[in-house]
């Protein structure tokens, strides 16, 4: 069974239902990046749904957090890529580990900021949500 994570916007005024903004799969960085620090609530079995508000705190958090494991992770990265060149020759399993660890170390990297850009972006709506037409940012897991 998949399960998605949510992100809504809650319009100012009498109408209060939240509208679905975009869905991410388990599978994504960006579900596990919310799911591993905000511990969003699950959708429910009952008549009205549940949700957590995904407050400036929160939000910020996961934008920290994001962004620790980014430069940590390229810090490490780039100590391998400096450790495999060092070796006198870069030949059979060294030249081939070296080449691999370049290779998915940049993807990985990409995948990181690909996911930070989404968190930032999720970030502005609700650091201005005062300057919107919305109220409050909802998330939630079904």
């Amino acid at each position: 069974m998949s399960s998605y994570l949510t992100f809504y916007l809650v319009p100012k005024g009498d109408d209060k239902k939240p509208l679905a903004l975009i869905s991410y799969s388990r599978n994504s960085d960006i579900y596990q990046a919310y799911y591993e620090n905000v511990h969003p609530a699950f959708y429910g079995n009952g008549d009205e749904p549940n949700y957590t508000e995904l407050t400036k705190d929160l939000s910020h958090y996961v934008v920290n957090e994001l962004r620790e494991d980014l430069n940590n992770y390229e810090k490490t990265h780039e100590a391998k890529i400096k450790a495999l060149q060092a070796l006198p020759k870069l030949e059979g399993e060294a030249l081939e580990e070296y080449l691999q660890e370049s290779s998915s170390g940049a993807e990985y990297i990409n995948d990181l900021k690909d996911t930070l850009k989404f968190a930032d972006f999720i970030d502005d709506v609700v650091t201005d949500l005062e300057f919107s037409d919305f109220e409050k940012v909802l998330i939630n897991i079904d």
